[in-house]
This record gives structure tokens, C-alpha cells and sequence, in this order.
């Protein structure tokens, strides 16, 4: 994180990174019942479930990750949430670190043709990488959490491509 200057300067502004994580925590600390697990056949709700000390660095793991997935959708522009406020605060999903198809790749990253790509990337992404993209959910979800030089040459001895970005201005 600390090679991207896209974040550093969002870390500038006071309480920004306080602000981010307390608002994507809050979509985890709901009222939907699950199973407790120290408890087999009874219920909790989510918020009881994080209040337990030994689930807060799950909570603090699912908050972070559920930011970095925003932050990557937006950086490649695809961003087709709403912000602000409680969106969102109601669809909290598992728990107990299940990992749902939307916490590795969110829906509207996996169903994007190569023609929105196209429009969206820069043209120093080349039409190779562009048709891997649309065409691999796992080259880019690699693609979208892409921050450093490194995770570029991983990035392009993984594919066999030769992506290029633009440099930061």
C-alpha cells in the first residue's frame, strides 16, 4: 500500500482512514441472526458475534478487505456502487471468514466485456491484456489488485503478457 500514491494521498485528509474503516465495519455489524458457534443450535446477531474479542481481528480483516475491494473497483473504474451513508449496511453475508464469490471478485467485475474494458483502461493497456482481462476472472481480480512495479512482473510471468501502466502524474 505504501507504493501507491492513490492511497497515500487519500491518507492525508484528517480521519479519512478512521472515516473508511468505521464505515465499512458498520456492514458487518448488523442484526441478522446466525449460528453461534460456541453455542450449537442457538442464534446471534452479527454484532454480538464481532463484540467477542477473540472475533475482532476477523471483523477488522472483512472491514479491510471489503474497503480494498472499493478502492480497486473504483482505480479501475468500474465502480457501479452507490456511496455514502448506510448503503449497503443490511447485506452483511456469512460469517466466521466463509469467503462468498463477492469477496474475492465482486459480480460486477466478473460479467465485463472486453469492449467495456476497452473504454475504461488506459490505452497503454494493451488489447492482449484487455482480452485477458474480460476474459479470465482471475487474471483481473490479480489485475485489479495490482499496486506495486513487483506485482506487475508477477502479473505478467503469471500471463505471458507484457502489461505496461501508465506512470502516476
Amino acid at each position: 500500500m505504501k507504493d501507491s500514491p492513490e492511497v497515500e494521498r487519500l491518507f492525508e485528509i484528517e480521519d479519512y482512514a478512521e472515516d473508511a474503516y468505521e464505515e465499512h465495519k458498520a456492514k458487518f455489524l448488523t442484526d441478522k441472526l446466525i449460528d453461534d458457534p460456541l453455542n450449537p443450535g442457538t442464534q446471534i446477531t452479527q454484532r454480538e458475534y464481532y463484540s467477542r474479542p477473540e472475533n475482532k481481528a476477523e471483523l477488522r480483516q472483512r472491514a479491510t478487505d471489503s474497503y480494498m475491494r472499493e478502492f480497486q473497483e473504483r482505480r479501475l473504474g468500474i465502480w457501479t456502487g452507490k456511496t455514502g451513508g448506510r448503503v449497503g449496511y443490511a447485506n452483511a453475508g456469512p460469517v466466521m471468514g466463509q469467503a462468498t464469490p463477492d469477496e474475492t471478485m465482486p459480480e460486477e467485475l466478473g460479467g465485463i466485456s472486453y469492449d467495456e474494458l476497452r473504454a475504461r483502461l488506459p490505452q497503454e493497456v494493451t488489447d492482449d491484456v484487455v482480452h485477458l482481462l474480460a476474459n479470465s476472472k482471475e487474471a483481473l481480480e490479480d489485475f485489479a489488485t495490482i499496486q506495486t512495479e513487483q506485482d506487475v512482473a508477477n502479473f505478467n510471468k503469471k500471463y505471458g503478457v507484457n502489461l505496461v501502466l501508465p506512470a502516476e502524474g
